[in-house]
């Protein structure tokens, strides 16, 4: 395991939850260290688990392509900022909370979607 890439490294932690048929997957920045095809791979195993009823929860700082990729979000800094569809949640108040001002940006431009 200490000579994989981190991308090879998630790819294993999922497929050993496979392999052990979880029905809860609790994934943290499942992405960092996976290339941009990789991600997408990720996302294509983590539907198709959501499909078969299994439970993915994934925690995540990165909000680049969010909003297409996750049924609902949970928004936390020190408490519960907001939580629901990713397209009614990314609101330019929610992303002040989250981020402060820099967050309004990331909302207003798009960043979150």
């Amino acid at each position: 395991m200490t000579e994989l890439s981190g991308g090879q490294r998630q790819r294993v932690f999922v497929a050993r939850a496979l392999a052990q048929e979880a029905s809860v997957l609790l994934l943290d920045e499942a992405f960092s260290g996976v290339d941009a095809g990789a991600q997408e791979g990720l996302v294509e195993v983590l539907r198709t688990l959501r499909d078969e009823g299994r439970i993915v929860l994934l925690a995540t700082h990165d909000l680049t392509n969010l909003a297409g990729r996750f049924d609902e979000v949970l928004c936390l800094n020190c408490q519960v900022c907001a939580c629901g569809p990713p397209d009614q949640v990314f609101t330019p108040q929610v992303m002040e909370k989250l981020y402060g001002a820099h967050g309004v940006r990331l909302a207003t431009d798009g960043g979150g979607s």
